[in-house]
């Protein structure tokens, strides 16, 4: 409003000053004279002036008028003009519309039209390095494998976003199950970006799942130059992936050499069950038996285990129930009380035929939530004993319904089977723990070995609910004669 008064008022005032101009020129006597091949042209003063001020109009707007034929033959050639900056703009503003839309699709989940919005803002800003990129995730998060590798491929050729292309590509190989080819990419990505914590945890779980356990320990000590892994974590790590090493050379049949890493994965992770059981293994059969003894020892003061006791128990095949007692009690002599200290010392008493002394080893055990190796070890005792068949079927439907012997399961996904450096389903590294992962619902796999008794077949059909294994199990323990025959302790 004012400044429309401001404007009314301006004009005003310059419509004064030229009638007043006017009118003075028209007071002043004379005029102009123009000649013209001896002709004399004469005006008046504001007839002159008039023509003047028309004459610097007119070639005012011939230069306007230039100055468009110009702009307009500039943007038909390709010139940057005022025309092209301004329809410039207009894609710009287009563009980033469609970008912060797509941004917003994406983050809300909407990924169809987080797609059509980067194709949208391909068309109004190019091949720009963040449409390329958006278009990349959009197309990921559809599940457009090929199209998102595509986009991925022509960020690679953009410097700064090379590092996003390759983890972007690694990942998409990863999904497809191409471990070696995105192995290939994490390393040039890690010869980029060599101080990356994510690119190094990626290359080592590629590298992991891939086998390539030595070059898994180079990046392992990478990982450690950047991120200082805790000393424990990494004494674990680097003994997990020299145990992986024996293995291989075990089963390439180098028995040497996969000793000689077998021992060094014990010196950084002594309390490496399968790998203090391996290393024994293979000091007995390369004759060296009171090595492989002082091994398991070792390990058992630290971590009591069942699969310890197994390889012990192996280390002498002649010998009677009594010495293997006897020889056993060295375990336990150093090592604190323990769930499988008890239940290694009752199988052991049952084969002496001492059922007394073995319920007295679980007589604590049962009166918690004992497992079904505790209470099938019970049944084998009342049989031992001269129990009714009553009483030790009682024992055999407990253990039913019992929680299951613990057993090597993967952390991470619950896979259960042997100890493995990685996980056969989810190829997790050392995510492999000892315990009950799952009630007997979720119990999958045989449980023979929860009846470590040598005895013979039955005819007799139980009906107690329990699964085809257990039967088995139970049907041995019925049958069992006068005699308890338990030489195979825990499958030992």
């Amino acid at each position: 409003m004012i400044w429309s008064l401001i404007k009314g008022i301006l004009i005003l005032t310059a419509s004064t000053f030229l009638a007043l101009g006017a009118s003075q020129l028209m007071e002043i006597p004379g005029g102009v004279t123009f000649v013209f091949d001896d002709k004399e042209i004469r005006i008046s003063l504001i007839s002159s002036a008039s023509f003047l001020l028309s004459f610097a109009v007119f070639v005012f707007l011939l230069f306007k008028i230039l100055g468009l034929l110009l702009a307009v033959l500039g943007f038909l050639t390709g010139q940057e003009t005022a025309v092209s900056r301004y329809f410039k703009k207009s894609r710009e503003l287009k563009g980033n519309i469609a970008i912060k839309n797509a941004v917003l699709a994406l983050t809300e989940g909407d990924n169809k039209r987080a797609l059509t919005e980067t194709n949208r803002a391909q068309k109004s800003l190019g091949k720009t390095e963040l449409a390329i990129l958006l278009s990349a995730q959009a197309a990921s998060s559809s599940a457009n494998s090929q199209l998102a590798e595509n986009y991925y491929k022509e960020l690679l050729m953009y410097k700064d976003s090379k590092l996003v292309a390759l983890l972007g590509l690694i990942k998409l190989k990863i999904a497809d199950g191409k471990n070696k080819t995105a192995l290939k990419l994490a390393k040039k990505a890690a010869f980029l970006k060599p101080k990356n914590i994510e690119v190094i945890q990626t290359l080592f779980k590629l590298q992991t799942a891939t086998e390539d356990w030595s070059g898994a320990r180079k990046t392992l000590i990478s990982e450690n130059n950047i991120g200082k892994i805790s000393v424990d974590i990494m004494s674990r790590r680097e003994g997990v992936l020299l145990f992986a090493e024996a293995i291989n050379l075990r089963e390439a049949g180098d028995i040497e050499n996969a000793l000689v890493k077998a021992r060094e994965a014990i010196r950084k992770s002594p309390s490496l069950v399968p790998a203090v059981c391996m290393a024994s293994e293979l000091e007995f059969v390369s004759g060296r038996k009171s090595i492989a003894s002082k091994l398991i020892k070792s390990c058992w003061n630290i971590k009591p285990h069942p699969n310890l006791a197994k390889v012990y128990a192996a280390l002498e095949t002649s010998e009677t129930p009594l010495e293997k007692f006897k020889r056993f009690g060295v375990l336990f002599k150093n090592s604190k009380k323990c769930f499988t200290n008890n239940v290694i010392r009752a199988e052991l008493y049952i084969g002496m035929e001492d059922f007394p002394a073995a319920r007295r080893e679980l007589k604590d055990l049962i009166t918690g939530k004992p497992n079904s190796k505790v209470l099938i070890l019970m049944a084998a005792i009342e049989k031992g004993s001269g129990a009714s068949e009553k009483i030790i079927r009682g024992w055999l439907t407990r253990a039913a319904s019992a929680e299951r012997e613990s057993v090597w399961f993967c952390d991470s996904c619950g896979n259960m089977g042997v100890w493995e450096p990685i996980c056969t389903n989810c190829y997790a590294f050392d995510t492999y723990d000892w315990g009950n992962p799952f009630s007997k619902a979720q119990q999958t796999g045989s449980n023979e070995k929860l009846l470590p008794l040598i005895v013979g077949d039955t005819g007799q059909e139980l009906d107690l609910g329990l699964s085809l294994d257990e039967k088995r199990m139970s049907e041995k323990i019925i049958n069992l004669g006068e005699k308890v025959d338990v030489e195979n302790l825990s499958g030992r």
